[in-house]
């Protein structure tokens, strides 16, 4: 195995890896960032959180999917952001709320019932509700 060359952005980590290399041709062109790929995707999710492309929940939810035991080893400006994803708080679906609404619609359009117009005076109808 090659002479460790370079070391993680993110946990740093010293591996080898060579761009020119032939040996090293197979491997993904990120192994010039990141040790590994969880590495690459930690930092990625945690890039696109401080850049406001990620809220903290989606963030948390992608976090939540990778290797963090060796946080330790991030930056303290990483350590912050990452403590910040994971102390995200889910909030209440307003899904609910608006099926609430759909709902007192719904039980409202049944009870009013409309019949035909009683009469036509010019451009507008009078309606009778149906008891």
């Amino acid at each position: 195995m090659a002479k460790p060359n370079r070391v993680c952005i993110l946990c740093h980590e010293e591996y080898s890896y060579c761009n020119h290399c032939p040996s090293d041709s197979s491997k993904p062109r990120w192994m010039v960032n990141f040790h590994s790929d969880n590495c690459r995707k930690i930092f990625n999710i945690v890039s696109a959180y401080a850049n406001k492309e990620k809220t903290a929940i989606e963030a948390k939810h992608e976090l939540e999917l990778c290797d963090l035991s060796n946080k330790a080893k991030y930056s303290e400006m990483t350590m912050m952001f990452v403590e910040e994803i994971l102390s995200a708080k889910e909030e209440v679906a307003p899904v609910v709320a608006e099926n609430l609404v759909e709902e007192i619609k719904e039980e409202t359009k049944e009870e009013i019932k409309l019949e035909k117009p009683a009469k036509n005076y010019g451009n507008h109808y009078t309606y009778k509700k149906k008891h």
